[in-house]
């Protein structure tokens, strides 16, 4: 994939969200990719033989637990947007 795996991508991703880690809340960074676009790439990358389901899922397990109702925060609008763009990007891939 012209320098880039699996691995480093979703990790760009995951960080991407700025979520907090233990009671240190992560600096936003200064680069920071749009989620719409981040949603369609995923959905781009979603092939036959490829892993990028694999990859989908252990991002979306590790995100899981921000959802529940005791973590709040600022990064919560930032995960439903992301899983609003990635449902809405893959039902457009669908009816294409």
């Amino acid at each position: 994939m012209n320098g880039f795996s699996f691995v480093q991508i979703f990790t760009r991703i995951l960080k991407n969200l700025s979520l907090p880690v233990g009671n240190i809340e992560l600096l936003k960074q200064t680069q920071r990719y749009s989620i719409p676009v981040v949603a369609t790439w995923i959905v781009a990358m979603i092939g036959n033989q490829g892993s990028c389901i694999q990859y989908l899922r252990d991002l979306l397990t590790a995100i899981r637990t921000f959802f529940h109702p005791s973590n709040t925060g600022d990064f919560q609008i930032d995960l439903i947007n992301f899983l609003s763009m990635l449902a809405q990007a893959f039902t457009d891939r669908v009816y294409l």
